[in-house]
């Protein structure tokens, strides 16, 4: 009898001792692998996935490994691998705390990004926002999806309910202003980038969406010193190596104009509004140089059908037919306190005595003077010397006329060099003295070779 005892506890015994060895494996061996293997991750992966192939070899469902795995084949960009991991945890659906269903999912997600699919990267992220498992990371990655796949409505709203679920911080306000810049709601736009600064979120992206709100507003100082703060590799974007050119030709820093669009035209297909645009300033910023010659061979490369195409037209039939001494186009392009002081000694040569400087700009003067012979009389004369090469209007004028009555003045004069039939029988009609630009030769204050 206690041989047949014996025969029947053997088993048994071997059997309960096998449990309590794989209990162990279970609950201390494969947990110290698996912690060793996190220890090697970063420094030796090749030692690390030796520990967790041993896991999984053991244990094929081991959660942690699994997770480890997926994240170190995500690393060697085996995204295929890494996702099939992935989808092994969930099918095992057993979670805790280290390793949550939302961070597997949302580590799928970031995979199908990867990976091009973002159909699939967004369905995962709907997945847990439905469970009210989506953290604010998630959340940021699926509007971003939305935004570049041009659902501006989309993103608008999930941003909407996560504002209304207490969710902000600085980048998601960030993305608020990416919406409201593509719907031309600039001011807006402005307003929640300066939040976003305000909660500490600074990155290139907010400096370059900032920059581009300043450079269409006009506001090109503010939007060259945001375009300087981006690295280098923001500027092989043409669009941002278009702005840059372009603010630099607006602050009247031609040569900086002229070295970013130089070879920024090349780039360019000719004959595309791209090229158009280009062209069009770089003509525009040798004219200011001075260099009328190489203005008129880049006018010349304007499309037919691009919107710079009448003011090119314009600005080679001005110095190819109005304009064509090489004295004048000089003075056209002359520094600006070179074209004050001239402009001040012509005043006196037609019979004025400046009384008030009234406005100046790169191109424009305006004046209050009395006449010489009249000094000790009331009436007053505006006087506008504009050296813009665009034609002068009979709208123009007559808002100068307006202005000259608002102030009670006698009469209106102007110096321009581009003053076209209609608007000469428009001052004639008007009693305004006008005068081309060749009077500056003619009193001898320019030379003309």
């Amino acid at each position: 009898m206690v041989i047949n005892l014996l025969l029947i506890a053997g088993p048994l015994v071997a059997i309960l001792l096998a449990l309590a060895g794989w209990q162990w494996m279970v609950q201390s061996l494969l947990p110290s692998r698996v912690r060793e293997a996190e220890k090697w991750l970063e420094s030796d992966d090749r030692r690390s996935m030796r520990l967790l192939s041993s896991v999984l070899a053991l244990d094929k469902r081991n959660l942690e490994a699994l997770w480890l795995t997926a994240q170190m084949q995500a690393k060697r960009k085996q995204y295929v691998l890494a996702r099939m991991l992935l989808f092994d945890i969930l099918q095992h659906g057993e979670f805790n705390a280290h390793v949550t269903e939302r961070m597997v999912r949302q580590r799928l997600a970031s995979i199908y990004e990867l990976l091009g699919e973002h159909e699939k990267a967004m369905y995962q992220y709907y997945l847990l926002r439905e469970r009210g498992d989506l953290d604010p990371e998630g959340l940021r990655h699926l509007v971003r999806l939305q935004l570049d796949r041009g659902n501006l409505d989309e993103a608008a709203r999930v941003l909407a309910q996560a504002a209304e679920g207490g969710i902000r911080d600085g980048e998601l306000l960030y993305l608020e202003a990416r919406v409201l810049f593509e719907r031309r709601e600039f001011r807006k736009a402005e307003t929640r980038l300066s939040q976003a600064g305000d909660l500490h979120y600074h990155s290139h992206e907010r400096d370059l969406l900032l920059g581009k709100i300043y450079f269409i507003n006009g506001r090109f100082a503010q939007a060259l010193a945001q375009f300087q703060r981006l690295p280098d590799s923001d500027f092989e974007s043409r669009e941002l190596e278009s702005m840059l050119g372009q603010c630099f030709f607006n602050l009247e820093d031609y040569d900086g104009a002229v070295a970013t669009l130089e070879g920024l035209l090349q780039k360019f297909e000719a004959g595309t509004a791209a090229h158009s645009e280009v062209a069009f300033v770089l003509g525009s910023a040798w004219e200011n140089k001075g260099d009328v010659k190489r203005a008129v061979g880049y006018w010349d490369q304007v499309g037919p059908h691009s919107r710079y195409s009448p003011a090119a037209r314009e600005k080679k039939r001005f110095y190819t037919q109005v304009i064509q001494e090489a004295g004048l186009q000089r003075f056209l392009a002359s520094p600006f306190v070179q074209f004050r002081m001239v402009t001040e000694r012509l005043l006196e040569c037609l019979g004025f005595t400046l009384k008030q400087r009234l406005y100046e700009d790169e191109r424009n003067l305006e004046f209050f003077c009395v006449n010489q012979d009249l000094y000790d009389s009331f009436d007053t004369h505006l006087v506008i010397v504009t050296r813009h090469t665009a034609a002068v209007t009979p709208d123009f004028l007559n808002e100068k006329l307006k202005r000259l009555q608002a102030h009670r003045g006698k009469s209106l004069c102007l110096v321009a060099p581009n003053i076209p039939d209609a608007t000469r029988a428009f001052s004639q009609s008007h009693h305004i003295r006008l005068y081309d630009f060749g009077v500056f030769a003619q009193f001898g204050l320019i030379r003309m070779e």
